[in-house]
């Protein structure tokens, strides 16, 4: 009986080695899956705020304007800096459509109030005006703010006063070397007619002259006029 109660005293005890090496392992693995996690958490926070970062410097420093805009009211809520140059004002908290000139205001509000849960962008061939005289392009998206859940309108300007006024040089350009081409060809028309009057005089002289007694040398500059006559009358006529 004694042999055996130690036997069952050592299987306990291997029994309860057993469990306590199970239970250590296990939470080692669970500490080991732990730290993994907080590090594949602390990385992809880590790349997310290096995106944030990269997304502000594009947002504050595009060659375009930002705006960003409460759905319900179409005030904004922010800006880029060029739009606040352009605007020349802190505009945060007022209308968006306030930027415009009277004219273009309700077709703005048309273009911002075409969004819905099936139309999610909307680009505007149109030009508009705003109230500093600067012509814009517009192009509004609708999208939700991922931190505050919030629907936002997001407006994007695009200044094209520059290049309406690079197709006004243009067409003037145009136009300017049209009435050149018109006037060298008038010109031309003009001189060729001029020419042509005395010229056949010239021509009708040389046969005349060279009807009558000429000496070989005469004739032959008799010849060279006429020869010469001829060849201008036949430039003056293409």
């Amino acid at each position: 009986m004694f042999y055996i109660g130690n036997s069952l005293d050592e299987i306990f005890g291997a029994l309860v080695i057993l469990v306590l090496f199970g239970a250590m392992s296990l939470l080692c693995c669970s500490f080991t899956t732990l730290i993994i996690e907080m590090e594949q958490k602390q990385h992809e926070t880590t790349r997310l705020h290096h995106t944030m970062q990269l997304y502000e410097k594009l947002y504050q420093h595009a060659p375009v304007m930002f705006f960003s805009l409460e759905e319900s009211t179409n005030n904004i809520v922010q800006m880029n800096k060029l739009a606040e140059q352009v605007t020349n004002s802190q505009s945060l908290g007022v209308s968006f459509l306030s930027l415009f000139q009277e004219k273009d205001i309700e077709q703005v509000n048309q273009t911002l109030q075409a969004l819905n849960d099936e139309k999610s962008v909307v680009h505007s061939n149109n030009h508009f005006k705003l109230q500093c005289g600067v012509d814009v392009s517009l192009c509004v998206t609708r999208m939700r703010d991922t931190r505050t859940g919030q629907i936002l309108l997001h407006v994007i300007l695009n200044d094209v006063s520059a290049v309406a006024e690079l197709n006004g040089k243009l067409v003037r350009a145009k136009e300017k070397a049209e009435r050149s081409s018109l006037a060298k060809s008038q010109f031309l028309a003009m001189i060729s007619h001029e020419i042509r009057t005395p010229l056949h005089a010239t021509i009708c002289s040389c046969d005349l002259l060279q009807d009558t007694e000429l000496t070989v040398e005469q004739r032959n500059f008799a010849d060279i006029m006429s020869t010469s006559s001829h060849l201008l009358l036949k430039v003056t006529i293409k």
